[in-house]
């Protein structure tokens, strides 16, 4: 009887180790995962800022041009004599 107990400890023991060790590989996995999403949202969120950064300075720039078209423009702007009349 003794012997079978023995034996039914250690499978207990190797049961419960098991389970430890997968419970254990689990979490590892999901905390991998969490990291690599969090790394994934982190570098789409720099990408994002970069783009919105990008079109703003496009933007800019564009404004800029017009600006400097519409001042060359009325800078050289040929008057317009009024005729007098009598």
């Amino acid at each position: 009887m003794q012997g079978n107990d023995l034996r039914m400890d250690f499978e207990l023991r190797q049961a419960r180790e098991k389970l430890e060790r997968e419970q254990r590989e689990r979490m590892q996995r999901a905390k991998a995962k969490a990291e690599s999403e969090r790394r994934a949202k982190a570098e789409a969120a720099r990408r994002r800022e970069a783009l919105e950064a990008s079109h703003r300075e496009r933007r800019l720039d564009a404004a800029r041009a017009q600006e400097e078209v519409t001042t060359s423009t009325q800078l050289h702007a040929i008057p317009v004599r009024e005729e007098t009349c009598c």
